[in-house]
């Protein structure tokens, strides 16, 4: 059984990506992704459209795979600290200096 409201939700999540990259998703990607997101939410326990996205986009179910592994795909596809930011003491957040910036 499907959950049509998470596929629907996933589907906005990788349009959305689409979009941010400036890629053109087409009608046949579309399809394509809503077939691997179904695959993907009938063989894992995945309940968040986030998460189910940047599995489908990363492609077909692999068996085996670690919830370790999905959190690092997830990071991957939808990072939640920019990468031009640190974790500093815990709580804080420190801007990285890069080599010849002011």
């Amino acid at each position: 059984m499907t959950n049509t409201k998470l596929i629907e939700a996933t589907m906005k999540e990788i349009e959305t990506f689409f979009k941010l990259e400036g890629f053109p998703l087409t009608l046949d990607l579309k399809a394509n992704f809503k077939t691997k997101a179904e695959n993907w939410y009938n063989h894992t326990e995945i309940t968040d459209a986030e998460t189910l996205a940047a599995v489908t986009l990363l492609g077909d179910f692999k068996s085996g795979i670690t919830i370790k592994e999905i959190e690092q795909i997830k990071e991957f596809f939808f990072p939640h600290t920019p990468p031009e930011y640190i974790l500093y003491d815990g709580d804080m957040m420190e801007e990285i200096k890069w080599e010849g910036e002011n």
